[in-house]
This record gives C-alpha cells, structure tokens and sequence, in this order.
C-alpha cells in the first residue's frame, strides 16, 4: 500500500541530489560555535532558565541548579579570560618576529649592505616563526633571510651576467620592494588586530 517514509525520504534525496552533512558533523559544529566561540551565551542561558526554576519553585533542588548555573559563569569568565592571554601572548611573540624583519630591513637599507649579524638574528627567528605563523608567512620570512644571505656572501661580477649577479640582482630587488612599497606590514597578515 504505502512506503516508509525513510524510503520515501532517501528516494527524495537522491533524485535531487541533496548533500546533507552527517548529523554528527553539525552537531560538532553547533558545539564548537556555541561552548567554544559563545560560552558567555549558554552560561547566561543557563542562569536564566535556573533563576527561572528557582523562582517559581524555591527548593533545595532549584537552587543546587542556580548553585550550578553560577559555577559555570565563573568558569565561562575563565575560559574568556585564558583566551584573551593565550591571543595577546600569541600576538607579542609574532610581532617580536616581525620587529626583528623590520629591523634587518631597516638597516640594510640605512647601510646598503647586509652583515653577518643580520644573518643571525634572521636564524633566530626561523623555527619560532614555523610554528606561529601560515605558511605563507612563513615561506616570506625564508625569501627575506635568503635574500639577505645573498646580498652578505654573494658579489656580483662586473664582467658579463652570471648566475650569482642575478641571485644578487633579485634581492636587492625583493629588498627594495619592501622598502619603497612599504609591503613588510601586508607580508604578516596575522598581526591585524581583526584576527584576535
């Protein structure tokens, strides 16, 4: 007579092509965007229903709920709180990198040389910066510090074009880019405030 309605649902589903996400998935998504983005939100939720409770019922159990309801308060406040730190720590140590780029930067272009001891604070900073900025930064600050390992160990030849001229060519045009462009601050994209 008639068919269950999951085979009539799966029938439907398949004759339109609809792609729906596993239910698991968008609950995952539900409980990342509501405990992990907005924990504020539920606790205060939260708190509102138990003083609801409380008020129309005024019990031991009601208020163990608004004991309760409280506790999570405090610990959402935390949770903001540690958040707030950990961005703030995060954003120091990446400008610390990007202080240390600037300053190379800027004094190749006030000496129009680059040095060993520039070298060495760029080496500094590599492993940190692998693991506190995107790849993209990352690939960045390689180019930087290889530009300036090129313009301190290679000279380029007067006579003729060689390979070693052009290496020392592009980076003093990499270099020179930054400089009169001003692109160093585009080139660390974490460092807006926007993505804290």
């Amino acid at each position: 007579m008639g068919q269950p309605v999951d085979e009539i649902i799966k029938y439907q589903m398949e004759a339109k092509k609809i792609d729906c996400p596993p239910l698991s998935s968008v609950c995952e998504q539900l409980i990342d965007l509501l405990l992990k983005k907005r924990p504020m939100l539920i606790s205060g939720l939260f708190l509102l229903a138990a003083i609801c409770v409380y008020v129309s019922n005024p019990n031991s159990w009601a208020l163990g709920l608004l004991t309760a309801a409280f506790g999570t308060m405090f610990v959402a406040l935390t949770y903001k709180l540690n958040q707030a730190t950990y961005h703030k720590n995060l954003y120091e140590q990446r400008f610390q990198i990007y202080k240390v780029v600037d300053d190379v930067m800027c004094e190749w272009a006030r000496e129009g040389k680059a040095n060993r001891d520039m070298i060495v604070r760029l080496n500094d900073i590599m492993r940190p910066s692998y693991f506190i900025f995107s790849d993209k930064t990352y690939q960045f600050i390689k180019n930087f510090r290889f530009s300036i390992i090129t313009l301190a160990y290679m000279l380029p030849m007067p006579h003729g074009v060689t390979e070693d001229s052009r290496q020392v060519t592009t980076a003093k045009n990499f270099m020179a880019s930054l400089i009169d462009n001003e692109n160093l601050p585009k080139n660390f994209p974490e460092l807006k405030i926007g993505n804290y």
